[in-house]
């Protein structure tokens, strides 16, 4: 799937983890779970791949780490100037 470039680096972003998880009783039948997840504050690294946006690295302050996350996941909130 092609996807668009909207962020540049230093970019202040939100985070939005994925809230649905499926889960297996013990009959091994699926059913969802809804985790109620916190939305992040970070800051936008890089792409991945420099032809295809698919996949960014952010960096969350409340883990304290970069991540890999898909760029459907993020929100700008401001545009480093």
């Amino acid at each position: 799937m092609f996807y668009e470039k909207w962020f540049d680096p230093g970019d202040l972003i939100l985070y939005s983890p994925p809230r649905d998880f499926l889960a297996y009783d013990d009959k091994f039948q699926p059913y969802p779970i809804e985790d109620e997840v916190v939305d992040q504050v970070g800051v936008f690294l890089d792409y991945i791949e420099k032809d295809n946006y698919s996949l960014c690295r952010i960096y969350v302050s409340f883990l304290g780490k970069p991540i890999t996350v898909s760029q459907t996941q993020l929100r700008l909130l401001s545009k480093k100037r």
